[in-house]
């Protein structure tokens, strides 16, 4: 099977790719235009897999983007991520600067470049943002050589030194204050180049080093231990991706081998946490983790929304991910963000507090004797408790400590909203003795998305929802589900131009559900099996927000109007969405 390849003029069809999940261990306990450059992809072949260590990990996610892009460049400097220029997926190449602060979880703009360009080499030397090489307007027949410097105290741009080989989608990294440009091409048809080239901000000049041994596109790139390592890519127009992992040495200058990565791959997001090379691949949801101590892969938590050409940025231990081609062939401005499992030195003391991984956070009342705090994520678990759903994406935390304590302890989860999307309707669950049990919360922020509970034990835990009991949809309508009708027999018939009362009340325990996003679609059906898209219905009177059903008088309200846009007569699944991700779905006539 041919790889993605990039051709000029000429106008290709895009079908899906299929996303596998990576096997995980158990618990211990539309066509893109880019200017002249079309991107056709194709499914792409797994080969053999490597043998790997699952390492898990968690995602999160945090605010997109302003201007969603693919083939830009990223660096970060003091905490914050820097993403410039890349493409809209419109045909329109940008020369923005989009700057992402984690502390406030917000984006704002800085000075745009004078170079429009995307698959630029993008690093932070000195406190400042370089960007080298790329395509102008998106076109590899237009690859530019030329050197752009941001600077974020100014919010202004320089130019240095061109680069001797005009060319994009290289692979890049920061190694002793220079930066390191590896492979990449220019034109079609294109063939990789072999090239390295280096720039020294010092002496503002390029040198080039020995020439790579595989020429290679669209890999990822990074540093570790003063080594320039690049994963993956492609070298020569419609052929597979490479698995190669090729190190060079700037002290000898030299190149050799790795590891294979357990999948080969191309347009990759790369980064480096705890002296480990991170691998977001491109097409596929896979995280491979790369040890070179080792010499060996682990697998990581598979992303949540795969896509192809983003970029990433390392801010502490945690790597976020932005911008992109997903496998719908949409756009992307989404930013996930990172962090794998670990472990952290557990000091002796008193209310001792530590990190060790994966979004979570543990305070020790009293530890005796110091240790190592350690978490292990996976996908699978013992199954939640009935009433209690664990998402679209379980996770099992499986927190374990050397160190001799006291308890209580205090496990602290922070939980991704994109799965628990009523932060209100959020429980900590501890598996003891073969049992799960919910943690009574001391506090679940719903706006960090952190949960926190009191233990006597380590064990596994897991963030999960509550599935809320549903009464059915309420009269007129009078069922739901079971109950709802079929399309041969609907409940009820009402007259087109009438305002049809949908309501319904939910409990979640002992309690009635009175918070929550519980909104209405309607969808209409030609025959049993064919219907039309999905709309979001609209009230008769102000609902909070559009479709949203509205509480009143402890009912769960919506006035659907039979007079608005896209209703017509006809048979109607009316189909509400509760908060806790359950649907109930009610069929009725219009005439």
């Amino acid at each position: 099977m041919k790889l993605p390849f990039l051709k000029r003029a000429r106008t290709l069809a895009i079908p899906k790719c299929r996303v596998q999940t990576l096997s995980q261990t158990k618990m211990k306990t539309k066509t893109l235009n880019l200017g002249l450059v079309f991107i056709a992809l194709t499914a792409l072949m797994r080969a053999s897999v490597h043998s790997t260590l699952a390492q898990g990990g968690v995602w999160t996610t945090k605010s997109p983007m302003t201007q969603p892009s693919l083939l830009a460049g990223a660096a970060v400097i003091n905490g914050r991520m820097y993403v410039v220029g890349g493409n809209d997926g419109n045909g329109t190449t940008a020369a923005i600067t989009e700057i992402y602060d984690p502390n406030t979880d917000a984006w704002s703009f800085g000075s745009p470049a004078s170079i429009a360009r995307a698959v630029m080499a993008t690093g932070a030397l000195n406190n400042k943002v370089y960007v080298a090489g790329g395509w102008q307007n998106s076109d590899a027949n237009a690859s530019t050589g030329a050197l752009e410097i941001y600077d974020p105290v100014t919010d202004s741009w320089a130019n240095g030194a061109p680069m001797s080989t005009p060319r994009g989608a290289m692979a890049t990294a920061v190694i002793g204050g220079k930066l390191y440009a590896a492979g990449g091409y220019a034109s079609y048809p294109y063939h990789a180049f072999h090239t390295l080239e280096i720039y020294d901000p010092l002496s503002n000049s390029w040198l080039t080093g020995a020439p790579m041994p595989n020429a290679v596109s669209f890999a990822g790139g990074a540093a570790i231990n003063g080594k320039f390592y690049v994963a993956g890519g492609v070298s020569v127009n419609e052929t597979p991706p490479t698995a190669t992992l090729q190190i060079y040495d700037p002290v000898s200058d030299t190149w050799t081998t790795g590891a294979p990565m357990p999948t080969p791959n191309y347009g990759l997001a790369a980064g480096v946490i705890d002296g480990k090379m991170i691998v977001v691949s491109g097409d596929v949801s896979n995280v491979d983790i790369y040890d070179p101590i080792l010499n060996f892969w682990a697998v990581g938590a598979p992303v949540p929304q795969p896509r192809l050409f983003m970029v990433a940025g390392v801010i502490g231990s945690q790597m976020f991910v932005t911008g992109g081609f997903t496998q719908s062939r949409e756009i992307s401005g989404a930013l996930q963000v990172y962090m794998p499992d670990g472990s952290a030195a557990t000091p002796a003391g008193e209310n001792v507090s530590v990190s060790p991984g994966s979004w979570t956070t543990v305070t020790f009342t009293n530890v005796s004797t110091a240790g190592e705090t350690a978490v292990t994520t996976t996908s699978s678990g013992p199954p939640p408790p009935a009433g209690f759903s664990l998402g679209d994406q379980p996770i099992y935390y499986d927190i374990t400590t050397t160190a001799l304590f006291t308890p209580p302890v205090t496990v602290c989860i922070t939980y991704d909203p994109a799965q628990f999307i009523d932060p209100n309707n959020v429980s900590l669950l501890h598996y003891e003795i073969d049992t799960w049990v919910e943690v009574t919360p001391i506090s679940n922020d719903t706006v960090a998305h952190v949960i926190c509970g009191q233990v006597s034990s380590l064990s596994p835990f897991a963030v999960a929802r509550r599935i809320f009991r549903f009464s059915g949809f309420l009269s007129p309508i009078g069922g739901a589900d079971a109950t709802g009708g079929s399309f041969a027999n609907p409940l009820r018939t009402f007259k087109m131009n009438s305002t049809i009362p949908v309501k319904f009340t939910a409990s979640s325990g002992a309690s009635p559900v009175v918070t929550g996003v519980h909104t209405l679609q309607a969808i209409k059906y030609s025959n049993a099996t064919t219907s039309g898209a999905p709309i979001d219905a609209t009230p008769q009177d102000a609902a909070t927000t559009g479709d949203q059903f509205r509480l009143v008088d402890g009912q769960w309200q919506f006035n659907l109007d039979t007079r608005a846009t896209g209703m017509s007569v006809g048979i109607w699944l009316l189909r509400a969405m509760l908060s806790d991700g359950t649907q109930h779905s009610a069929w009725i006539q219009i005439k």
